[in-house]
């Protein structure tokens, strides 16, 4: 008897969850064009005399504008925004002057103007980063 309660009870619970998950997807979905790739082009030290470097990243895909946010990454202990891009409709865009020999990670993100409706897919929508980029 108590079998058959605990079993009806996960079939609802069940039932519920794909519910939720339906009504999520609903309100998630992309209008515009997604971001199909975001790659980085280059990143290495371009004046040795002050170890200052360049790091290009390309887009594919997405709606302009574009934003271009570079960010230290320090390694698991916190993160802060260096530099951003105005908006713009290039499909590249390059930092310049990027302090290099550091003791973090450099990460790269671009936002697309793709609307999501819902937080589900947004970042699928809008948001692309490049991780633990170094100069070289």
């Amino acid at each position: 008897m108590a079998e058959s309660v605990i079993s009806r009870n996960m079939k609802k619970l069940y039932l519920i969850g794909l519910l939720c998950l339906g009504s999520q997807w609903v309100l998630g979905q992309c209008l515009g064009d997604p971001i199909t790739s975001f790659v980085l082009e280059k990143a290495e030290i371009v004046n040795q005399e002050d170890q200052s470097g360049e790091i290009s990243v390309r887009i594919q895909g997405g709606s302009p504008p574009y934003i271009y946010k570079l960010v230290a990454d320090h390694r698991g202990k916190g993160t802060k925004e260096v530099s951003i891009s105005p908006a713009t409709n290039q499909r590249e865009y390059t930092f310049r002057d990027v302090p290099g020999n550091t003791s973090f990670f450099y990460r790269v993100e671009v936002i697309s103007s793709n609307e999501s409706k819902g937080q589900l897919l947004q970042a699928i929508c809008q948001k692309r980063a490049v991780l633990n980029i170094e100069l070289k």
